[in-house]
């Protein structure tokens, strides 16, 4: 299985007032959804979109993934990651998507 793990800093957001914070949230939804990816969990401010579509698991995430990386607001995300168990079902992997990043 694989997910996409999402947190904004939500404080920094609000205090700087430049984006509007549920405007951003309504986008994240938006991209996930236009590729048949869906909100499974949200605690907090960290949320994890996954798809029914195991075969088109990665290509599904990584779109929205990649154009979110390219968006101004994307300088609040605290922290952006592919997770996935497809090598031991009861071990979780983090690849950190934001690490390549370069803030403008």
């Amino acid at each position: 299985m694989f997910k996409v793990l999402i947190q904004l800093d939500e404080d920094l957001i609000q205090k700087d007032k430049q984006f509007d914070l549920s405007s951003i949230y309504k986008d994240i939804n938006t991209r996930f959804r236009e590729t048949n990816c869906y909100l499974l969990e949200q605690n907090g401010d960290r949320y994890i979109y996954s798809t029914e579509q195991s075969d088109q698991a990665l290509s599904n995430l990584f779109i929205p993934s990649f154009d979110i990386k390219e968006l101004p607001w994307f300088k609040y995300v605290k922290e952006f990651f592919l997770v996935h168990n497809e090598y031991d079902k009861d071990e979780w992997e983090y690849e950190d998507m934001k690490k390549d990043w370069k803030s403008n």
